[in-house]
């Protein structure tokens, strides 16, 4: 059988190696690194007391959002109908998964229209800027 989680060495040293890449990147931009709690997603601090979540890795999953969080986030909800397109993707999908399970093609198929809309608001020259702002540097503030 094969083995999905990683060793406790593995695990190290990619710990050991997401600490470097910190230290590399408030070196390159003339910041710090923030010695608050692990949990915390601001990593490095920069001269403008702006903070960076730093990654690692061949692919990033930038976000993660619960459908409630899309419901109440005011900044995703200002962002044209980003909010509403990714609640629809969302609930293409069966709330669990056994469900998916048994017929993933039906979820697949009841993806591709919001998936489509999701990519005609994306591409809107004053959408693609804010998304990336939030999505990936955490940009403006949640009330």
């Amino acid at each position: 059988m094969r083995r999905r989680a990683m060793t406790s060495e593995q695990a190290s040293l990619k710990k050991i190696s997401g600490h470097v890449n910190e230290y590399d990147f408030a070196e390159l931009i003339g910041g710090e690194v923030n010695l608050g709690a692990p949990t915390d997603k601001k990593d490095v601090i920069d001269r403008q007391h702006r903070s960076h979540s730093v990654k690692g890795g061949t692919w990033w999953q930038i976000f993660l959002y619960a459908r409630s969080r899309l419901l109440h986030n005011t900044i995703f909800r200002g962002i044209g109908n980003l909010a509403d397109i990714m609640i629809q993707c969302i609930d293409a999908f069966p709330e669990n998964r056994s469900d998916y399970l048994v017929d993933k093609q039906a979820a697949k198929i009841r993806l591709q229209e919001p998936m489509r809309l999701l990519r005609q608001e994306i591409e809107r020259p004053d959408i693609f800027p804010a998304l990336l702002e939030k999505s990936i540097f955490n940009g403006g503030t949640d009330f």
